[in-house]
């Protein structure tokens, strides 16, 4: 297996392309099957040079990036095609769900981090009430 994937790994072509499929959102095991190696050989062989390991960093990261984008495209898509058929109440009330929860996702990325440094004292109480006011904050 080694020795088909460093045959491979001499055509100049054959790594960029692989990042870019990658980057397109496709995952390497399911390049492994095509190359007919398992997803560690390839893994490794990408791991064992630093320009590599970078490369496939960087298609990983747009491929996640591709793969929530083709996502959310077939929700919008499905939340706003035309039905030609009669709409229910629960095929409306399911495309507002979805829609929402696009905007939701939205507004969680802008949201900030922190809302406010909050602190929290514990006393001791009897009757519902503080024994030694005196100590509190």
């Amino acid at each position: 297996m080694w020795t088909a994937l460093a045959n491979l790994g001499e055509d100049p072509e054959f790594f960029p392309s692989l990042m870019v499929r990658i980057g397109d959102g496709e995952f390497l095991s399911t390049l492994a099957g095509e190359l007919k190696v398992t997803h560690g050989i390839l893994r490794n062989w990408i791991r064992g040079d630093k320009s590599r390991e970078e490369a496939y960093q960087q298609a990983e990261k747009d491929g996640k990036q591709a793969r929530i984008t083709r996502i959310l495209r077939r929700m919008h898509d499905t939340a706003t095609a035309k039905v030609e058929g009669e709409i229910t109440h629960a095929d409306q009330a399911r495309a507002a769900e979805l829609m929402l929860k696009q905007e939701m996702q939205e507004e969680v990325r802008k949201a900030p981090s922190s809302i406010a440094n909050i602190q929290i004292n514990f006393v001791e109480a009897q009757d519902g009430k503080p024994k030694d006011v005196s100590q509190l904050p």
